[in-house]
């Protein structure tokens, strides 16, 4: 669409491989991280449909006008989503996916659209449905939040390949200070509100380091809370090792208004969309 004259450029068919089968679409975002970053003609994009229990993938070339590709794996045509509902999805740079489920597991997926066989379930952490969940571009390192809680954990190509039996990764919590949890908690003793969504601040270059990602931010409510990617990294090994705590504090900054929506733009800006309409542009 061109969002300055609201005129529609193309359209992208979402036409089902059965007659009279309509797809509700839930939830769609670019196969690649960065790809919003790219001029191109080509868009690749991964999506759920009917309610988490369909998955499908596009390609589009804007120049023939078509679509030039389209695949779907439907809940009656594979017995492996009849008894899980995706929830949420996001996808590394290389375009394996990765999607959070409502029984509470991370399943990770090579190439999705020839094998509905996850490489990897992450389940030891079953604590309620996934309602966000994030990896690195590279695909190193993943983050979900459900309701009560931020998970992290780290993987490593074996868990992205089928049949390498590569071991389960610990899984290590993100959660605010005891201390936070005591200064912005509500009173008369009611609960803090609930996780938001979480996600890898990701920026538009590599630090002195080699990461795109240098944070994890999520929201609680009117509170952001931040994690460096390193510290995260660190307390991961060494809980790894059975070293290390199986949580890691967060910084915690309050907003003027509860937070729904957050977003990285060019140039490391973030847009934070607030409770009553308000949208602000943030350099943090």
């Amino acid at each position: 669409m061109d969002t300055e004259t609201g005129a529609t450029k193309s359209e992208l068919s979402l036409r089902r491989q059965r007659a009279n089968w309509n797809l509700k679409v839930d939830s769609i975002t670019p196969q690649q991280k960065f790809e919003q970053y790219r001029q191109t003609n080509e868009y690749q994009m991964f999506g759920l449909g009917d309610g988490g229990q369909t998955v499908f993938a596009m390609s589009h070339d804007a120049r023939a006008g078509e679509n030039v590709e389209q695949y779907v794996i439907s809940a009656d045509s594979s017995r492996k989503y009849k008894s899980y509902t995706f929830s949420a999805h996001a996808q590394t740079k290389g375009g394996y996916l990765v999607l959070g489920r409502t029984d509470g597991a991370v399943a990770l997926y090579d190439y999705i659209m020839q094998s509905e066989n996850a490489s990897c379930v992450i389940d030891s952490h079953k604590v309620g449905a996934v309602t966000s969940v994030d990896v690195a571009a590279d695909g190193t390192m993943i983050v979900w939040t459900t309701a009560e809680f931020v998970l992290f954990t780290c993987v490593n190509s074996g868990h992205w390949a089928k049949g390498t039996n590569e071991p389960k990764p610990v899984v290590l919590r993100l959660r605010m200070s005891e201390a936070d949890e005591a200064k912005y908690g509500p009173d008369d003793g009611e609960e803090l509100a609930l996780w938001g969504s979480s996600k890898f601040d990701a920026t538009t270059h590599r630090d002195e380091h080699g990461l795109y990602e240098r944070e994890i931010i999520s929201y609680r409510g009117r509170l952001q809370v931040r994690w460096s990617v390193r510290d995260a990294r660190s307390a991961w090994e060494a809980l790894s090792e059975g070293e290390g705590a199986a949580s890691l504090d967060g910084a915690t900054t309050e907003m003027s208004a509860r937070v729904n929506r957050h977003m990285t733009v060019g140039n490391d800006k973030d847009i934070v969309a607030l409770e009553g309409e308000i949208v602000r542009a943030l350099h943090i």
